[in-house]
């Protein structure tokens, strides 16, 4: 009898542990979901939309780039950490094709925003044959964006400078296809 109270007891207590788990979780969640990290602005907020885009980009083959350049075409600027291989190889595909289906009348480029050395972040995107222009003064340019929250994180940028909008976490292709539709709908 004492034993199958014990195990009864032990039940309970291991079910109490993971409803409470469960909860602790469930609260985390909705509080990350309502309130970006300090410095990131929320997914597409007015304050951030439709603001010119002006900083200046440092390649990783040392040359300065300013935003600006880039004026006149779309651009995808994508941000990510060298530390993020499964994401980040399933990102690079998606944007040569978005490029490619829209005869390239969009830009890629990439940021890294870790704090990997130039080294590391170099053999990160060889190692994925990245063949676009790659940044490395990722903070500074991800305060011209308002902040990067979850990584991967793409900006897409308005042939006319302006930031139109932001897509934080890897998505699907159809996802990243609607998205650059519209985009390349309000040129028409």
């Amino acid at each position: 009898m004492r034993k199958r109270f014990l195990q009864l007891l032990r039940g309970c207590v291991l079910i109490g542990t993971c409803f409470s788990l469960l909860l602790v979780g469930a609260c985390a969640k909705k509080q990350s979901e309502e309130e970006p990290s300090p410095g990131v602005a929320k997914q597409n907020d007015p304050a951030i939309m439709e603001r010119e885009v002006s900083v200046l980009l440092r390649h990783i083959d040392g040359k300065t780039v300013q935003f600006s350049e880039y004026r006149g075409r779309i651009v995808l600027v994508n941000f990510f950490a060298s530390w993020q291989r499964k994401d980040f190889a399933e990102l690079v595909p998606i944007m040569a094709e978005l490029q490619r289906k829209t005869q390239k009348r969009v830009d890629v480029i990439y940021v890294a925003i870790d704090e990997a050395s130039e080294v590391t972040v170099r053999r990160f995107i060889e190692e994925h044959n990245v063949t676009y222009d790659v940044f490395v003064n990722g903070k500074e340019v991800a305060g011209a964006f308002g902040g990067v929250g979850k990584l991967p994180a793409t900006f897409i940028v308005y042939d006319d400078g302006k930031l139109i909008d932001r897509i934080e976490g890897l998505r699907s292709r159809r996802y990243y296809w609607g998205r650059l539709f519209r985009t390349l709908k309000r040129r028409s």
